[in-house]
């Protein structure tokens, strides 16, 4: 149950902070837009992709004889959140930048 409601009000977040960027982002030129969305778009895509690359852990697949055999996923949690918090670090580096240099 504290994992379903993090997850809520994390995707609340998410959701809201859109909003919040669209006034910030009416002080830069339009063509700045696209970028935006394409940035909005991938942030969701990135960690889907991770954890796909991941893989479940969970699969147990038989053969004709009956044997299972079991595959562990790909790389651990810790990597998993280490790259998700990469992603996240560089997008807070780009905000810094974009924040405080003259465009």
């Amino acid at each position: 149950l504290p994992l379903l409601f993090l997850s809520f009000l994390f995707a609340l977040v998410d959701c809201t902070s859109s909003v919040v960027f669209l006034p910030f982002m009416a002080k830069y030129p339009s063509s700045y837009m696209i970028p935006f969305y394409i940035g909005e778009g991938m942030s969701g895509v990135m960690p889907s992709l991770l954890a796909l690359a991941q893989g479940t852990g969970g699969d147990t697949c038989y053969d004709a004889s009956g044997s299972a055999s079991s595959d562990g996923p790909r790389f651990g949690v810790n990597v998993y959140f280490g790259l998700v918090s990469a992603l996240t670090a560089v997008s807070g580096i780009a905000f810094y930048f974009l924040n405080n240099l003259d465009v």
